[in-house]
């Protein structure tokens, strides 16, 4: 077993406030280059817009808040929800309560589990 030292650090660029992120995993697969990080957004913060380099998975896992795509509309978001960005797509979050997400980027994009949605109607 290996303890490793995870570094916690305040995103400042973007017009970002109040976000920290902790930088979990860098993995190296054949199909690419993934990452994983833990977002903690502050009551009131906000991560600016800027372009994902990788498909993106923003995940959140505790509170409520906000995320947008390039045309900066707003969509209510909260624990149990995700967002997905594709490469090169202008995104932002936010929260006025708070929020914890976890991030997942990939060069391979997201895929959905098989079978239906938890709380769907089935036939």
């Amino acid at each position: 077993m290996e303890i490793v030292e995870l570094r916690i650090r305040d995103v400042g660029q973007f017009g970002s406030a109040g976000v920290q992120m902790l930088r979990l995993l860098p993995v190296h697969v054949t199909a690419g280059a993934t990452s994983l990080h833990v977002a903690r957004i502050a009551p009131g913060g906000i991560l600016g817009p800027h372009p994902t380099r990788q498909w993106q998975l923003f995940a959140v896992v505790e509170g409520a808040g906000w995320v947008a795509g390039a045309d900066a509309v707003r969509h209510e978001i909260g624990a149990g929800r995700a967002a997905v960005w594709a490469p090169g797509e202008v995104h932002s979050a936010g929260s006025e309560p708070g929020m914890l997400a976890v991030i997942a980027q990939s060069d391979a994009p997201p895929t959905r589990p098989a079978g239906p949605r938890p709380g769907a109607r089935t036939r």
